[in-house]
């Protein structure tokens, strides 16, 4: 292997889908995948008390005992990275929140990390009864040419982290500078992650013992240790695509991978990362690929997703990790104290600048059907919308929701104003159009959804995505109800669908009669059963997705029924 890597090389996605392929491991990353969403969310990210995970490293390849000083200190100094990085006190997070100050619409200064509750610690004290103690550097947790990747052998480190390092690549893995298994903390049974023996450190102070260690002179500062343990931990490649990135909330969409340094310019806040999908790439965020001095935070949701991958394990049957308090001794316990425990404080963030779609000159809706209003103004810790509504019969003259939806009884001109604020002040030029409006009775036939089909985002031969909130109004000619009957339905399945959920309400708007909360897999799961009726004229879905699993969705058909008006007989009507 040579020493001095051109560009960051992560094997996780080649290794992940080897794992995947074995049918049993399948079935159990499946399982793992949502049952990290069961965990609660409520974690204090200023906890005084965080889960200290014990770490053992494994040395192979070239590297010998011949510099056994060289060993422990690259040890020492690779977990004093992770524990920076994973509790946020590592002093370069402070280069966010510059970034965010000056362009807090592109990067918003909430989305910060604020710290994932997850430290590390060399194990010191209390080694496995199967590893001989003349076998360990130093009396800590420290093997030289005893265990190799991906496992510590007959699980004799279960419950740690294992660090396999080497100046040799796994198999089937060229020029690598690191792996993981995604998720791999939920169940530590002698796994762990790869880091190639240049890149294994943190400091920068290389040294030799067989091989050099910590000598890459762009991946000397341990980011490589922390993006693995970010893979172990649960995350993927922040680089997953334009239409789910890489499933957390706050982590923007990424098409490419970027490398080297980017830069941002402060006064247009245009990087020159890839920036594929539209938005500005955090190439920034440990699981990109940039270099290591160019990497330097992760997200408030990744670190939450972290976070409950740990709390998993030592529940249903995985892997409990060793307490740190009895393999660890005193010298080795982490001071976890994250520098922005409430996220970037921005004293005077810049007032927002306003804007709303639809912005169209005008505007056909059928009367049965609201004008659905999307707010899309620029700006950071907005924390107000004003909107104002006049003409056209518009059914409300303003509303504070941040995207609201209205009804017009006629033709016209309809005006809309928004006006945004944060803690600065309001806009001081709110977004203000004129949309002509015209109105067509909801007994025309072009009004009427009958004889269509209603499916989720994806269609009918794809998932829908995350972080969906989606509002769908069907209606039918005046006189008729409508039926939806639906031919497949599976959303992600929870007792109280907590995650993913299609709501039901008989009429026009998500404030008409609530008919119910719907998920899980099969047509006795759906609404009504596989079919679902208004009593009027219209039914609203609203479908709510979070940040993790995505399913099939559902495929349903839009049917019309008539309401024949009862009609007394003779008998009946002289009684």
């Amino acid at each position: 292997m040579t020493d001095l890597m051109a560009q960051r090389t992560c094997g996780t996605d080649v290794y992940q889908e080897e794992l995947l392929s074995n049918p049993s491991y399948f079935k159990w990353f499946n399982a793992y995948k949502k049952q990290v969403k069961s965990v609660p969310s409520n974690r204090n990210v200023t906890c005084s008390d965080p889960l200290v995970i014990p770490v053992a490293v494994h040395y192979n390849g070239s590297i010998n005992t011949s510099n056994t000083a060289c060993l422990i200190s690259r040890a020492q100094d690779q977990i004093d990275v992770l524990n920076k990085d994973f509790g946020a006190y590592n002093a370069d997070i402070s280069n966010y929140c510059i970034i965010s100050e000056a362009c807090c619409s592109a990067y918003p200064p909430e989305v910060l990390m604020q710290g994932s509750c997850i430290q590390f610690c060399l194990a010191s004290a209390n080694h496995p009864s199967c590893e001989p103690s003349g076998n360990l550097i130093g009396g800590f947790a420290i093997t030289v040419g005893e265990h190799e990747w991906p496992s510590a052998s007959n699980n004799c480190w279960q419950g740690y982290l294992n660090i396999f390092v080497s100046d040799e690549d796994p198999p089937g893995q060229t020029n690598l500078l690191g792996l993981a298994p995604v998720g791999g903390a939920a169940n530590p049974n002698g796994n762990g992650m790869f880091i190639t023996a240049s890149a294994f450190g943190g400091l920068g102070s290389g040294c030799s013992s067989g091989t050099g260690i910590d000598t890459n002179g762009t991946y000397n500062m341990g980011r490589t240790g922390t993006h693995e343990a970010g893979h172990y931990f649960g995350l993927d490649h922040i680089f997953d695509g334009c239409s789910n990135g890489d499933g957390i909330a706050d982590t923007p969409n990424q098409e490419l991978e970027n490398y080297g340094c980017p830069m941002i310019d402060g006064s247009t806040c245009i990087s020159t990362a890839e920036n594929t999908c539209g938005t500005q790439d955090f190439f920034f965020n440990f699981m990109d690929y940039v270099d290591d001095p160019c990497m330097f935070m992760f997200t408030e949701n990744q670190g939450q997703l972290m976070y409950n991958t740990a709390l998993i394990a030592g529940t249903g049957g995985t892997v409990a990790y060793k307490s740190n308090a009895t393999v660890c001794d005193a010298a080795s316990q982490p001071n976890y104290n994250p520098t922005f425990p409430n996220g970037c404080i921005i004293a005077d963030p810049p007032i927002p600048d306003s804007a709303f779609e639809p912005t169209s000159g005008a505007i056909t809706i059928c009367s049965n059907k609201p004008i659905n209003f999307t707010n899309t103004s620029e700006g950071c810790l907005i924390t107000g919308w004003a909107w104002t509504f006049s003409g056209a019969g518009v059914t409300v003259a303003s509303s504070t929701d941040e995207n609201p939806s209205v009804y017009v009884t006629q033709s016209g001109t309809l005006t809309v104003t928004l006006t945004t604020s944060n803690a600065t002040g309001s806009d001081m030029t709110p977004a203000s159009e004129n949309i002509t409006i015209t109105l067509i009775d909801s007994n025309d036939a072009s009004c009427n959804d009958c004889g269509g089909t209603f499916t989720d985002s994806g269609g009918a031969n794809a998932n829908y995505a995350n972080d969906e909130f989606i509002t769908t109004t069907l209606c039918s000619p005046l006189q008729s109800s409508i039926n939806v009957d639906f031919v497949s339905f599976r959303i992600e399945a929870e007792t109280n669908c907590m995650y993913d959920e299609l709501m039901v309400y008989d009429g026009p708007s998500d404030t008409s009669d609530f008919m119910g909360s719907y998920c899980g897999v099969g047509l006795s799961n759906a609404p009504g059963g596989g079919s679902i009726s208004s009593t009027e004229e219209c039914l609203t879905f609203v479908f709510r997705s979070d940040q993790l699993v995505t399913d099939d969705g559902w495929e349903a058909n839009v049917v019309c029924a008539i309401v024949v008006p009862v009609e007394l007989t003779f008998f009946e009507a002289i009684a």
